[in-house]
């Protein structure tokens, strides 16, 4: 189950980012992009030292806190898009699935899923990058 989160994960971060390249230039989604890039690298700084000795505390309270932040946005969008408020474009349809896939990928998600910090850490980034593609469709919207 570890590969499969990992791969999922991996897989997703890769297609976002793919997609986000594709489209035009938002200043306001890049600098969104920007201070999440930052603090993910600071977390890596922070981890470092612990990446052969599993997860720390530290690391899974963040990995559940931007998970909880992607279940937010990811149901903001669905019940404004079932609604009929919104419309939802190639690139958001990609990022829902990639997000409803995590989602249930994460659903039941433990410390001990993780057998190093590095694992935990893609797993962040993936989360950051599929929110910072949903976060732009909320705003879009607003």
């Amino acid at each position: 189950m570890k590969k499969k989160i990992l791969a999922i994960a991996i897989i997703a971060a890769m297609s976002v980012t793919a997609l986000a390249s594709c489209g035009g230039s938002d200043t306001s989604s890049n600098s969104s992009t920007s201070s999440n890039t930052s603090t993910s690298s600071q977390t890596n700084t922070a981890v470092d030292t612990a990446a052969d000795e599993g997860i720390s505390d530290e690391t899974f309270s963040k990995l559940q806190d931007v998970y909880a932040q992607l279940v937010d946005v990811h149901t903001t969008i669905a019940d404004a898009s079932n609604s009929g408020a919104i419309t939802l474009s190639g690139e958001a349809i990609d990022a829902m699935n990639q997000a409803t896939e995590l989602i249930d990928q994460l659903g039941e998600i433990s410390q001990d899923d993780f057998e190093s910090e590095d694992e935990a850490l893609d797993v962040i980034d993936a989360i950051l990058s599929i929110y910072d593609v949903l976060e732009a469709v909320v705003d879009s919207a607003e």
